[in-house]
Formats: structure tokens, C-alpha cells, sequence
């Protein structure tokens, strides 16, 4: 027995979509996942620098950042003992994308991120999605 046309066509319609919203769906939920930006610098003074990123922390509070910056120094690293990380995370790539135009539209944080080169070197900068099981 053979199908008509037009119900093949229609299998194939239905199959499609479901696939697309499937790749749709999928999409959405790494969107959701916490996203993590990750600054590995090079500094003579980790205190002074640490505490020059208050600065930081009160300008983003200005602007409604929802990015939690946090600073860490290496302790067992081997030769990279010492080393100074500073991280910043969102709950979500969405958080990500709406702090970044904040950031890139203040004047204040554009002078003030120019101003920390005097105190730091940046070695690597990485953003990084939450690595989940599936």
C-alpha cells in the first residue's frame, strides 16, 4: 500500500519542525547556563590591585551590573604560584551580553579599565559556559 503524496509530505513537514524546535530549545538552554569571564594578570602590587578593582565593583554597581567580580591569587601552582585571576560571572549569557553594553557604553568604566594598565598586565582573557552533564 503506498501513502499519497501529500501525506508524505505532511510526515516530513512535522518531522522538520519537530527538529527545529528541538535545535531551538537546546539553544535556549545554554543560553541559561552561568557564563564566567576569566583574566589571568601579571601585577608588582596584588593588593593595591585588589583593591583598585573596588573601584570596579562600584562603577558595575552604577551601572546595575548583575556580573559578580571576584579576584583569586594562585596558592599551590607550582611556578605560577602567586599568580592573580580575576573572574566575573553571570547568571547566564543573556547577563553577559546586556553587562557588556553597559560596560562598553560607560565612559567612566572605559577610563577607569585604561587607568588599571598602569597597575596590571593581562596574560589571558577567557569566557567559559558551565560545563554540565548531560
Amino acid at each position: 500500500m503506498t501513502l499519497p503524496v501529500r501525506s508524505v509530505s505532511m510526515k516530513i513537514m512535522v518531522a522538520s519542525l519537530a527538529c527545529c524546535f528541538v535545535f531551538i530549545f537546546s539553544a535556549m538552554a545554554s543560553w541559561a547556563d552561568p557564563v564566567i569571564r576569566v583574566l589571568v594578570v601579571k601585577t608588582d602590587d596584588p593588593a593595591a590591585y585588589a583593591k583598585e578593582l573596588d573601584t570596579g565593583r562600584a562603577i558595575l554597581k552604577k551601572l546595575k551590573s548583575t556580573g559578580e567580580i571576584r579576584v583569586w591569587r594562585a596558592s599551590f601552582a607550582g611556578p605560577d604560584t602567586g599568580m592573580v585571576v580575576v573572574t566575573i560571572e553571570w547568571k547566564d549569557l543573556a547577563d553577559f551580553a546586556a553587562d557588556s553594553k553597559k560596560t562598553e557604553n560607560s565612559k567612566e568604566m572605559r577610563e577607569w579599565i585604561a587607568g588599571l594598565d598602569s597597575v596590571r598586565t593581562i596574560l589571558s582573557d577567557s569566557l567559559f559556559n558551565e560545563l554540565k552533564s548531560p
